[in-house]
């Protein structure tokens, strides 16, 4: 596609007082990289010099809380409610400096989208004591002595922004977060003049607006991060925000940053594949029709050609994104160089970066082992070596193989790469199949043509064995065979005719009549009874977890591969379609169906319990999915390991898990082949 045909994109732009090269902005998002004080490392400030490398036009930080007691659901978030902070923001200010990049701190206080346990014991505070209804607590009301403190607070913090060096400061009003909770009627019950009717309830985000617009003066820019509307029964509405943002515009902001949803409504605020992309995109057009600043617009934007018509049409006059830039920080130079296919897709699947940040960890990405890495010894971006003229074989082409071959080749190496089957891709082909997940196919896509572009000799169909690998004669030797399905032996008629697994299934290679049976409620076998109900199959999904007078039944389901965010999603979907049985185990497959009841395994032993015959529950099957664990491919390794000085193990090969362990331990082994990389936490020697 010609450069030309991002025009819009590659404008540039002006807000407040801030000029910026291009149309492009990198959203605020919380990496889990600064100290348990808040204050910035070195990590944290690679990331955002890898953002700025690649073109963006302005980058927003995640979430800084302005006072201790502000602080969100993580102990990693940065600060900015102290001075002796300010010297390690100036050294990330001037680290997108040294690029043609603006950046702005966004400056937030979480209200009770928190807990005691991040605020060193303390309760959280709002505008009134209504619990969070996700994380459980019930807040402090504020006084109105103490939102006159929060609000000076915020004035502190924006003022030590402007003294680091950002070009902008941003007001976190979105979310869920303390200015959200005031305008919200479902966590402000207040009667004074900080409650009830509209204006009221906007007093406390027009009056910090203000109060930081005295501060920072004329010449500095100011905006605010809003959501466009709850999506909660009860909550603000686009109608409500809409009367808002005049409000602000009076108060002093210099722009609109458009987002959505609290942590109540999380699909909207962060989308997952199934939602959007571009799901905000009408409400910033709706409040970009009453507004007089810029507005900007969030929501899953994944495309240079998305952005492009968003902005084409006038819906917003920047675009923000997120997620596609941790997946492709080249996202906007490619862009500009008319590279479209060379960008790396986001595919929305939120393992590697919201799932991460939900379990405290840093962020990352699934399809770029680099993101959060990029300060670590050994995994900087490769650039295109000369040849090396050492020989690298890499056994497998799902994602763990593909990602090896690809880094091994950008390394300098001359690459071989063996697939046995007809198809690059692996379980990749597979996990596109499952209703709202085709996305997973975009990153095969990519994978299979940078191999191409980068030389790799691929040979489909090629079966390996102990020795055709040892007559290639590679200098190095990365195994990534993946795994297979691993049947539940001890269940009665585990092999019957009637029994296919998921993969057989997924790939279209298993024959399966109207009613279905599937029996294992991880997430494969989840995506597989989606799959089938999407196919017009009569599907009962079996959890079989624990039989417990405690455990809610959703807790059987999709518990291993997916997060906080999508899981909600596939149960509500599997619903709609399946039916489900919980707390089951599998006893025995028949002619007709399986049989299933609280012991399972355990049948054997029904003489001394209280277990019977009445306790079996059959479902009435023509075809019974079965096996949805897999085992790991590890005996070309147990072969190899003792005649190859250079072998590596990686992906489920190692031990089944998901596409991030995958093609992290792949791009691990090409780095460690290439001695840039000391070790990968893997089979290797």
């Amino acid at each position: 596609m010609a450069t030309e045909a991002f025009r819009k994109l590659f404008e540039p732009g002006r807000v407040g007082t801030m000029e910026t090269a291009n149309r492009l902005v990198l959203a605020s998002m919380d990496d889990n990289m600064a100290d348990r004080e808040g204050r910035v490392t070195d990590q944290k400030i690679a990331w955002f010099r890898r953002k700025a490398q690649g073109g963006v036009g302005w980058i927003q930080t995640g979430y800084v809380y302005v006072t201790r007691r502000g602080r969100g659901c993580t102990y990693f978030q940065m600060g900015i409610y102290d001075d002796a902070l300010v010297p390690g923001l100036r050294r990330l200010t001037d680290a997108v400096h040294e690029y043609d990049v603006r950046i702005g701190i966004q400056i937030a206080h979480a209200g009770r989208q928190t807990t005691h346990h991040y605020l060193g014991g303390l309760q959280p505070e709002a505008p009134s004591p209504v619990p969070e209804p996700l994380l459980g607590e019930t807040p402090a009301e504020l006084s109105t002595a103490r939102i006159a403190e929060i609000v000076d607070d915020f004035v502190r913090a924006a003022v030590r922004g402007r003294e680091a060096g950002f070009d902008l400061v941003e007001i976190h009003g979105a979310h869920g977060y303390l200015h959200h909770s005031f305008v919200s009627p479902l966590s402000n019950l207040r009667t004074d003049e900080y409650g009830g009717s509209l204006e009221n309830r906007a007093r406390f985000p027009v009056e910090s607006v203000r109060a930081l617009r005295a501060a920072l003066g004329s010449d500095f820019t100011l905006g605010y991060r809003i959501s466009c509307d709850e999506f909660v029964d009860g909550g603000f509405t686009i109608d409500d925000v809409c009367r808002v943002v005049p409000m602000l515009e009076d108060a002093g902001i210099d722009y609109i940053n458009v987002s959505g949803g609290s942590y109540e409504s999380v699909k909207m605020m962060i989308a997952p594949t199934g939602i959007g992309p571009g799901q905000l995109e009408p409400y910033a057009a709706r409040l970009r029709q009453v507004a007089r600043v810029p507005v900007l617009s969030s929501g899953r934007y994944n495309s240079p050609q998305l952005a492009e018509r968003v902005l084409e049409a006038g819906s917003a006059d920047y675009v923000v994104v997120g997620r596609a830039l941790i997946a492709d920080p080249d996202f906007p130079r490619k862009a500009r160089a008319g590279r479209v296919e060379d960008i790396r897709p986001c595919v929305a699947c939120e393992q590697g970066c919201i799932d991460r940040w939900f379990s405290a960890l840093d962020i990352t990405c699934v399809g770029n082992p680099e993101a959060g890495r990029e300060s670590f010894d050994g995994w900087a971006t490769p650039e295109r070596q000369q040849p090396t003229g050492r020989r690298v074989l890499v056994v497998g082409g799902g994602p763990a193989g593909l990602e090896a071959a690809r880094v091994a080749a950008l390394l300098g190496h001359d690459v071989t790469l063996w697939e046995q089957g007809d198809r690059l891709g692996g379980q990749l082909n597979l996990a596109e199949k499952s209703p709202h997940q085709q996305e997973w196919g975009e990153l095969r896509n990519w994978l299979v043509r940078q191999v191409e572009q980068f030389g790799v000799e691929v040979e489909v169909g090629r079966q390996a064995d102990r020795d055709s690998i040892l007559r290639q004669g590679a200098d190095a030797v990365v195994l990534a065979t993946g795994a297979r399905p691993s049947p539940p032996r001890w269940v009665e008629g585990w092999d019957a005719a009637n029994v296919v697994d998921p993969f057989a299934v997924l790939a279209g290679e298993a024959e399966v009549g109207r009613r279905v049976a599937v029996v294992g409620g991880d997430t494969i076998g989840c995506r597989t009874a989606h799959y089938l109900a999407e196919a017009g199959r009569e599907v009962t999904l079996v959890g079989g977890g624990r039989a417990s007078l405690f455990g809610e039944d959703d807790e059987d389901f999709a518990f291993d591969m997916i997060g906080e965010i999508v899981r909600p999603m596939l149960i509500a979907w599997l619903r709609e379609r399946v039916a489900l049985v919980a707390k089951r185990h599998p006893k025995r497959v028949t002619d007709d169906g399986v049989v299933v009841d609280f012991a399972g395994a355990f049948a054997p032993f029904v003489e001394a319990t209280r277990m019977g015959p009445v306790d079996e529950f059959f479902i009435p099957a023509d075809t019974v999915v079965l096996g949805t664990q897999r085992r790991p491919n590890d005996e070309l390794y147990e072969a190899l390991r003792s005649e190859i000085d250079e072998l590596y193990l990686v992906g489920d090969a190692v031990h089944p898990r998901t596409v991030a362990e995958a093609t992290t331990e792949g791009s691990a082994a090409a780095r460690r082949a290439a001695g840039i990389l000391r070790r990968i936490a893997s089979g290797a020697r």
